[in-house]
């Protein structure tokens, strides 16, 4: 069964009881106790998400979507080679991640005009956050070519990351959903 995409509203229930930053701050300093801090920053990015209307992938599923397509690419082929032995080649799927200053492929306007405003809403809340283009290659244990598919815009922030945009990916529609 092939794991479907889609699209989680942020919830930030479990942040709503901090509500005061200053106390957040005093923590830090008096206590010593950073996680709070932490948390509130992440509970702004959530806000930010909110506020652009930005609705990131359902973590559970981009694992399972993930692993579905990385296992579909394995395979394991045997043939006869000219002095009476036997070659084996695998092939497999891995997970790549690079930033995205440094990518080299094309990605779609939609996607970058999504990360744009993220990024300016992040820089004006004084949030580092960087972002990711984290695809599938295919790798073979003959060759090194390297095929890529199903792309992910990952936004990092607070060793969090939240999966914005997908392209390229075998039931892709070609347009954002919000």
């Amino acid at each position: 069964m092939a794991t479907k995409l889609v699209r989680k509203k942020i919830e930030t229930k479990e942040l709503e009881q901090i509500t005061d930053e200053g106390f957040v701050k005093e923590a830090k300093s008096l206590l010593g106790y950073r996680v709070l801090e932490t948390a509130w920053t992440f509970k702004k990015v959530l806000d930010i998400l909110n506020e652009l209307g930005i609705e990131p992938f359902d973590d559970v599923k981009v694992v399972a979507y993930k692993a579905e397509r990385q296992e579909a690419l394995f395979k394991r082929t045997r043939r006869s080679n000219n002095w009476g032995g036997t070659v084996t080649t695998t092939t497999r799927g891995e997970w790549v991640m690079d930033r995205l200053s440094g990518y080299r492929k094309e990605v779609p306007a939609f996607a970058l005009v999504r990360a744009a405003a993220v990024k300016k809403a992040l820089n004006k809340a004084k949030i580092e956050g960087t972002f990711h283009v984290e695809e599938l290659q295919k790798r073979t244990s003959r060759s090194e070519s390297r095929p890529a598919f199903d792309p992910f815009m990952v936004l990092e922030v607070l060793d969090r990351k939240l999966y914005l945009d997908v392209w390229d990916e075998p039931k892709f529609e070609g347009r954002r959903t919000k």
